[in-house]
């Protein structure tokens, strides 16, 4: 079996951050290719015939766990113990593929395997671009991510702080009610800078 693992949402100031791991025998489902580079519908569409084809099993962090471990600088961490968790859902004997979130991918590697146990693991970054299998990961975990930031509510764009649909939901939610909702990462110097600029507006 081979085996993809990729994340979703790390650098949103919005919703949670996802992670999927995949595993198929063989990953040969047409039109794959990182998450990113795909519209919504064509997301969509691909995931429904990918979960036809594969294994797969998610992990969710929250806001608050983001901003917990992202307080403390340890963010990396965090995609660590979620990308272990999930390779440790599948046959040790797999072939694994994982989108590296450390600059040092070779280090990212070796956490890894000091986590889960001596394994076969290929380390990269744009891994979701290279393989196929870690592509169906990047869209699952995209797709699910995406329902999350539909079932809060709110037109509030994509979640990310280059999204000015999104700051704007931001400024106007922290304009209103003095506080951010559990939903949104406090610890991203986005929120930082609302509040800041909120506070000196108050103070002419």
């Amino acid at each position: 079996m081979i085996v993809g693992v990729d994340e979703a949402g790390r650098g949103c100031v919005i919703g949670p951050m996802v992670i999927c791991g995949v595993g198929a025998k063989s990953m040969n489902i047409k039109g794959i290719k990182d998450s990113k580079l795909l519209t919504p519908e064509k997301r969509e569409k691909l995931a429904h015939a990918i979960k036809k084809e594969v294994i797969y099993y998610y992990k969710i962090f929250s806001p608050k766990k983001i901003d917990e471990y992202t307080r403390k600088n340890k963010l990396n961490i965090l995609e660590l113990e979620g990308f272990s968790e999930i390779i440790k859902k599948f046959d040790p004997s797999s072939k694994f593929f994982v989108d590296s979130c450390d600059v040092n991918s070779e280090r990212f590697k070796r956490n890894i395997i000091s986590i889960t146990g001596e394994i076969d693991i290929v380390s990269e970054h744009k891994a979701d671009i290279k393989y196929p299998i870690v592509s169906a990961a990047s869209i699952l975990a995209k797709v699910k991510r995406d329902k999350f930031i539909k079932d809060i509510g709110y037109d509030l764009g994509s979640g990310y702080p280059s999204d000015k649909k999104t700051v704007s939901f931001l400024k106007n939610w922290y304009r209103e009610k003095k506080d951010f909702p559990d939903f949104v990462r406090e610890s991203w110097d986005t929120i930082k800078k609302i509040k800041e600029n909120t506070k000196q507006q108050q103070l002419i």
